[in-house]
């Protein structure tokens, strides 16, 4: 009905109801995935992992470095870094990475952006890399 009507403030709404969907879908997730299950889900009950996860998320793009994430949510670069690979299975910059591959993915397979246009959009520093990194992700190149 809100994205039909178009009422006043159903952005907002429409936003919000997505969120709340989001969140439950998680907790879906989460509980049937046992208490052993790590990964970026089990980051979320952690409020430096989550605003770490948040930041990547919404701007893979950065140069993040372990300094900058530790920096940006606020704890001690050891700490992030050791939470971190414990919690979500790898390391805070192959995590990067995989964010990046998946992101260069979807273009790839849903726009008619250049390699070399993707890797720049995506975080990285060329074309070259995104292709070794295609390669070692998915076994071929984007071709």
């Amino acid at each position: 009905i809100e994205h039909r009507d178009r009422n006043i403030g159903h952005q907002l709404i429409i936003s919000g109801l997505l969120r709340i969907l989001f969140v439950c879908i998680l907790r879906h997730a989460r509980a049937h995935a046992g208490q052993a299950a790590g990964g970026p889900l089990r980051a979320l009950e952690s409020p430096f992992l989550c605003e770490a996860l948040k930041r990547i998320h919404s701007d893979y793009a950065r140069e993040w470095s372990l300094e900058s994430l530790a920096s940006a949510v606020g704890v001690s670069r050891s700490k992030f870094a050791g939470d971190f690979k414990a919690t979500v299975g790898r390391t805070p910059a192959k995590y990067v990475n995989l964010v990046r591959i998946n992101e260069a993915e979807r273009l790839i397979l849903s726009t008619e952006l250049s390699v070399k246009e993707i890797a720049h959009r995506v975080g990285f520093g060329s074309s070259e890399v995104l292709l070794r990194n295609f390669r070692a992700r998915f076994g071929v190149t984007p071709g």
